[in-house]
């Protein structure tokens, strides 16, 4: 068994896009994902302090 009760996994959802428009961003946030997206040559998380993320 790979998994067991004494260590648990938690799966948090992310969407990733180099291009994000800002409804699907607003869409996936409302759903509990957490939001990466380009920022030159970097990647930057578009979720704020308010984010409550769902894990499975």
């Amino acid at each position: 068994m790979l998994l067991s009760a004494q260590c648990p996994l938690v799966i948090a959802p992310y969407l990733a896009s180099i291009v994000l428009p800002d409804d699907v961003a607003r869409y996936a946030y409302r759903q509990g994902l957490f939001v990466l997206a380009q920022s030159g040559d970097a990647v930057i998380i578009r979720n704020d302090d308010k984010f409550r993320p769902k894990h499975w």
